[in-house]
């Protein structure tokens, strides 16, 4: 079984506290209490957020320190532009299809509770085969998430939010069939 965490936001730089945010350490906890002995866990690339790295290989780190047994794969590279979900499957497809490991077998994908359908349909458009959606929250928030996620602390903000990164989602897949042929990003 492989497993695919979704990244799920940085806290504030300037935050006295792990970079990682609630939701995205409670989306690695849901991983490592699900996942096998040996189970490949892949990090969808995320954003820095003005950190010095990205949150998947913050993540990684952290996943790593939860359960060392875990395979945890990290997609390297630069990051020219801020990645929403449809750009963390494309780029994790680009990356896959480069390592000769695509396509990926059926998939678990790991993400809050609010992005199950986005990250659903973004990954299955991209052409992974989720066999479940696990959907975590975190018991408590602490508030310290950056300010382009603070939404995540307010579940109707979130909810909304949703409903219109889904559309944007739609438009951008449209958007690329008609002017490449491909549903998918350009990652350049």
């Amino acid at each position: 079984m492989i497993h695919i965490v979704i990244p799920e936001g940085l806290n504030r730089p300037d935050a006295a506290h792990d970079p990682l945010s609630d939701y995205y350490e409670e989306c690695l906890r849901s991983v490592a209490l699900l996942a096998g002995i040996g189970d490949a866990v892949y990090l969808a690339p995320g954003n820095s957020f003005g950190h010095s790295h990205p949150e998947d290989e913050l993540a990684s780190v952290f996943l790593q320190q939860l359960r060392p047994d875990l395979l945890a794969y990290c997609v390297p590279g630069p990051r020219p532009h801020y990645m929403d979900t449809l750009d963390n499957a494309a780029c994790l497809r680009d990356w896959a299809h480069r390592h000769n490991r695509w396509p990926l077998p059926d998939c678990w994908l790991y993400c809050t509770r609010f992005h199950v359908f986005r990250t659903w349909f973004c990954f299955r458009v991209a052409g992974y085969r989720p066999n479940r959606v696990v959907a975590s929250t975190p018991a408590n928030r602490s508030g310290l998430i950056v300010t382009r996620l603070k939404h995540y602390d307010y579940p109707i903000a979130h909810i909304l939010y949703e409903v219109l990164a889904v559309g944007y989602s739609v438009l951008r897949l449209a958007r690329n069939y008609l002017l490449t042929g491909s549903l998918l990003p350009a990652l350049e």
